[in-house]
């Protein structure tokens, strides 16, 4: 396979247009056994308007429309049945998935994508129907790292008003002593 667009392959599949690439790869499948492995190489992508990104456009405060995607693309065929795991980065962002589990005649998925969005760490489940699968976010990562930023900002001022005391109260001791 060489050049597909992703668009007309989820078209294709009857699935939502989210990203629009360019795919080159090799596809081993039986016909007879309805079996079969893929493996791509994903270049030039773009995320179209979707749930799961205008969430970590609100959590992890980074547009990743904006940016363009490369990576791999695998999937495990067996009947409707797909186990799909996907790696793509950008210059400042990552999306990977494992183990996604898509359904083409039910057209059901369940998937965890760990999502590293200009270093705001993000964890989102898609579960149930492509067309409008049930979307969850945990922000727990985000969460601990902001704390940790506030926490950090709290003890550097209060060490160097810290600091800034002692400092005079040294001083106050060599007038003192002079």
């Amino acid at each position: 396979m060489k050049g597909l667009k992703t668009l007309e392959i989820l078209d294709m599949l009857i699935y939502p247009k989210i990203f629009k690439s360019s795919l080159n790869g090799t596809m081993d499948y039986n016909i007879a056994k309805e079996k079969g492995v893929m493996k791509a190489r994903l270049s030039d992508g773009k995320f179209t308007k979707n749930s799961v990104l205008d969430l970590v456009k609100k959590y992890g405060k980074t547009d990743m429309y904006k940016e363009i995607f490369k990576g791999d693309l695998n999937a495990d065929i067996n009947r409707e049945n797909m186990l799909v795991s996907m790696n793509l980065k950008s210059n400042r962002s990552s999306i990977v998935t494992k183990n996604t589990r898509l359904n083409s005649k039910t057209k059901n998925i369940n998937s965890k994508i760990d999502i590293n969005a200009n270093g705001n760490p993000l964890v989102i489940t898609l579960k149930g129907d492509v067309n409008s699968p049930d979307v969850g976010i945990d922000a727990q990562k985000l969460i601990e790292k902001e704390a940790v930023k506030a926490v950090t900002k709290e003890i550097n001022k209060f060490l160097k008003g810290f600091f800034k005391l002692n400092k005079k109260i040294l001083v106050l001791k060599n007038k003192l002593f002079i």
